[in-house]
């Protein structure tokens, strides 16, 4: 646990060099991915993917619970499908969660089509768990 707790604080302290207060930006082009927020105090976003069970996962609630800390966890369909209650626990914590879509794919390598029906059925899965849209994919 000590040796996960120091690689987040070794990202934080790697994203806030990158963004001096009062230097973010936010993309206006919507091909791209926000990378930067227009705030002026010095901030990070922490966000998880989770594929897996839930133990590791308990393990980083603690460190972020012990710090005060909130992330943003991006769910795949099969975690989507057998962790219901760990994803509304998520919220109920003050984190936020998004998709991965319903299959982990290349979507670069996908038709249009199948993205978006990918995108779909973890939008109508998540959103039911969470009793409401879906904002992050």
């Amino acid at each position: 646990m000590r040796r996960l707790a120091a690689c987040l604080v070794l990202l934080g302290t790697l994203l806030l060099a990158g963004c001096a207060p009062g230097k973010a930006t936010l993309s206006t082009d919507e091909a791209r991915p926000l990378t930067r927020a227009p705030i002026e105090a010095a901030r990070v976003a922490l966000t998880f993917d989770v594929t897996w069970g839930d133990g590791e996962l308990r393990k980083i609630l603690a460190i972020l619970q012990q710090n005060g800390a909130r992330a943003t966890f991006f769910v795949g369909g099969t975690f989507m499908n057998t962790q219901a209650p760990m994803i509304r626990y998520l919220v109920a914590q003050g984190h936020e969660v998004g998709t991965l879509g319903q299959r982990i794919v290349n979507v670069g390598s996908l038709p249009e089509t199948e993205i978006k029906e990918n995108l779909l059925a973890s939008q109508s899965v998540l959103g039911k768990t969470l009793g409401g849209p879906v904002r992050y994919f």
